[in-house]
């Protein structure tokens, strides 16, 4: 028996946000749906797999252009949410980047 396209979107979501043992609570809690915690975690590492495949084959066939230097210094779009990065005073700490346009 399959999982629904419902049921791993939950999970996906759910495992994003919270520990995949605490997920398994919250999504048994609220459906009655009796997931455990390997499961959310299978199917959100192979939604990552997916998404790190496609992104692997955008690179692959160079849709990213390479910019020329001097056109360097001309105003691009970036969009970046944040990103986590090791310290060593502080273990993993994350970074917050604004967008600029």
């Amino acid at each position: 028996m399959g999982i629904s396209s419902l049921a791993q979107e939950t999970m996906c979501y759910m495992g994003q946000y919270l520990v995949f043992s605490e997920a398994e609570d919250v999504i048994n809690n609220l459906t009655g749906a009796g997931v455990n915690a390997k499961q959310i975690e299978r199917v959100c590492h192979k939604y990552g797999q997916w998404i790190e495949d496609a992104d692997n084959a955008v690179i692959k066939n160079l849709v990213y252009k390479e910019y020329e230097s001097g056109k360097a210094d001309e105003l691009h779009y970036v969009s970046v949410d944040g990103a986590m990065y090791l310290t060593r005073e502080e273990s993993w700490k994350e970074s917050k980047v604004a967008v600029n346009s």
